[in-house]
């Protein structure tokens, strides 16, 4: 294991180099496309800097434990004499008999939605503005997916990791959106109620 600020420093300037474009565009618009001058310029470099290092210690912790956790937590999860399934003819587990996995995987996808802290901050929003956000818990289900991925017998991460990514990515959008139409309605019948 590397040394805790030799991999700080290197997730560090790793995320500068993946911030860098943003940062490009960012200042491009509003210099050559906008043509304003940056209102206080000291702020937003240091506005830059937190959000990189906010990135990097979040990087730092999924690699040390979200990573980790879900991948040990798939193998104990998909693990043949856990899973008491039987044997097919060539030697695979039938995939109906990880209908707990998917259980629990649903299960973990709306909890980590609905405990969002930022949740609160859509529910708010959303009677102004109609728009999808991801949620940061995402890494933690696509950790426990990739995981699954390179344990069960027949999946392949490579393969499946841009589904689990995508879906890591949905289900919390769908869950968002469709808690927006449910108070939206219940607004919507309260008022009606009122008048």
């Amino acid at each position: 294991m590397n040394n805790p600020l030799t991999l700080f420093l290197n997730t560090f300037f790793s995320t500068v180099r993946d911030v860098i474009p943003i940062i490009a565009i960012i200042f491009g618009f509003q210099l050559f496309v906008l043509r304003k001058a940056l209102n206080n310029p000291k702020r937003i470099i240091l506005g830059f800097f937190y959000v990189i290092l906010g990135l990097s210690l979040f990087l730092m912790g999924l690699e040390l434990a979200l990573f980790p956790l879900g991948s040990s937590m798939a193998e104990q999860l998909t693990a043949p004499n856990f899973v008491g399934a039987a044997l097919k003819a060539g030697g695979e587990i039938d995939w109906q008999a990880y209908y707990w996995v998917y259980l629990f995987a649903a299960a973990i996808g709306f909890s980590t939605t609905v405990a969002e802290p930022s949740l609160i901050a859509v529910a708010i929003k959303a009677a102004k503005v109609s728009g999808g956000a991801t949620t940061s818990t995402v890494p933690l289900v696509t950790a426990l997916g990739l995981g699954l991925a390179s344990t069960v017998p027949g999946r392949n991460p490579m393969l499946d990791g841009f589904g689990l990514i995508a879906f890591a990515s949905l289900f919390p959008i769908i869950t968002v959106m469709g808690y927006a139409q449910i108070t939206a309605y219940l607004q919507k019948k309260h008022a009606q109620r009122s008048s």
